[in-house]
């Protein structure tokens, strides 16, 4: 599935609802590894693993070799825009 952000395709899994932050991440061009470290990221992850249920590292999922995908819940893109 494809999502649209300001008329940029985000690329979203069928098989689990998780969206490219790789992608996202590029629209301000940030990186993921940036964005993760920060106390605001860490803050959505714990709210959002609390809500949820949902262990915050199945939240993230996180590779050296392939884009990032972040479970979709709320996620704020401007988030990525102030790093």
């Amino acid at each position: 599935m494809i999502l649209s952000y300001q008329g940029n395709d985000i690329e979203q899994r069928d098989v689990d609802g998780y969206v490219n932050l790789t992608q996202m991440a590029k629209l301000f061009n940030k990186r993921v590894s940036d964005w993760s470290r920060t106390e605001s990221a860490k803050a959505y992850l714990e709210a959002t693993s609390t809500v949820t249920g949902i262990c915050v590292t199945e939240l993230l999922l996180q590779t050296s070799s392939n884009p990032s995908f972040i479970r979709k819940m709320g996620l704020k893109l401007r988030s990525l825009e102030r790093l």
